[in-house]
Parts: structure tokens; sequence; C-alpha cells
């Protein structure tokens, strides 16, 4: 919206932005972008493309108190199969293994961890009542999110590098109601949006927020750095 940026940078905000650009798909206008906002000096930005998808990116700050420098890596995985997430989860490992630096990985991941929550999405028998849904659009986002229960593009990420979910309480941050779909009920029902942080990096604080008029909760997680 015009005059945000201004207001923004009042706010003593400097941001990074990457447009998706979504790559031999015809779903997505090139309009959409993913933007990175920071009080502290951004000294680095890198632009990502994971298994040729959309556009990501990943910014570096210095922390003022221990001098450490951070990455922060913006993210939203495709949501529209696990095989999608896999590979583009494997470029993901390639480039967080790739440095040392302190690191925290955050966004829409599209995924689950394999849970209480998850097994009952996965469920023989919630599978097979979907295809009994006569909404399409329903029906269809029932069918991504039993994919996004499987737990695999979570366990992968885990196993391979060595970032951790800072809620292990996996509380749900994203509800039915959708574009098109505002009779559904707000109700949050599963978390695919996540906070991953290496070693070094504490959390005593993570809050999934009250219903801001989207059909994900907002996430945040208070960062303490301590000196090497």
């Amino acid at each position: 919206a015009a005059g945000v940026d201004d207001r923004l940078r009042k706010m003593g905000y400097e941001w990074q932005d990457a447009k998706y650009d979504e790559r031999n798909d015809d779903e997505h206008p090139d309009d959409i972008y993913i933007r990175v906002l920071s009080r502290f000096k951004i000294i680095k930005t890198e632009q990502l493309r994971w298994n040729d998808a959309r556009g990501l990116l990943a910014i570096t700050v210095k922390d003022p108190k221990s001098r450490q420098e951070i990455r922060f890596i913006a993210t939203h995985i495709d949501e529209r199969s696990e095989q999608r997430r896999l590979a583009q989860l494997k470029d993901a490992i390639r480039f967080i293994n790739s440095s040392s630096v302190l690191t925290v990985m955050l966004g829409d991941f599209n995924a689950m961890h394999f849970d209480q929550r998850s097994r009952f999405i996965q469920n023989k028998l919630v599978k097979g009542t979907t295809t009994l849904i006569p909404h399409k659009r329903i029906r269809g986002r029932a069918e991504m999110l039993i994919e996004m229960a499987s737990g695999s593009t979570l366990q992968l990420l885990e196993s391979e590098t060595n970032l951790r979910d800072v809620d292990p309480s996996h509380r749900p941050t994203t509800t039915p109601k959708l574009k098109e779909m505002e009779w559904m009920p707000s109700i949050p029902v599963a978390q695919i949006d996540h906070i991953f942080v290496s070693p070094g990096v504490h959390t005593p604080h993570f809050e999934v927020a009250k219903d801001g008029g989207s059909d994900h909760r907002a996430i945040s997680a208070k960062i303490i750095i301590k000196r090497p």
C-alpha cells in the first residue's frame, strides 16, 4: 500500500524483498514476494531458489551485544506436494550446512511434525472421508493437509541439520478459513508455521498470536544470543 515503506523507514526498519517468480507455474501471479524487515543493519543478503522453485532469501545481521552474526532464512516451502517439499529441503539443507553462522529459519513450511495431531490426520478413516467432500476446494485443501501431516519434511530437516523447532508443544497455527472460504471456522488446526534455530540461539519465549484476519496465525519468539 502507498506510504507503507515510508512509515517502516520512520520506524527504523530496513528490509529486503524477493519476488516469488514461480518457475514453470501459472498458478502464482508475478507480483507476490517475500519480505524480511530488520531494525539491525543488514550486512548480507542471499537470494535463494531451492529446487528451482519460488524465490526466497536469507539476510545476515550482527547482534550488537554479542557481536555475533545471525542469519535469518525467510521460508515458504511449496504447498502442493510432499515430493516438492522434500526436493526443496535437500537444497535448503545444503545451504544451511554450508556455513557455521548462527541460523534462524522461519516461516510457512507447509509441513507438520509427526505427532499426536498429525497421526490423527493421517488416520485411514480420516483419509477415506476426504473423497466424500463435495466442495472441490475444501477437498483439495484436506488432501494437501493430509500430505503435510506425514512428518517427512521436518524429519529430514532435523536429521540433516542441527536446527531445532522452538515450539516443542507444536501449537497449531493455521485454520480452514481461506480466501473465498471466509465462512469456514477460524480455528487453528495444524502447525505448519515454524521457527527453527541452531545451537547457541536461545528462545525463552514463543507465541502464537490471535486471529489477525489471515488463515495463518502470526508466530514470534524472543531470541537471545550469548557471547561465545
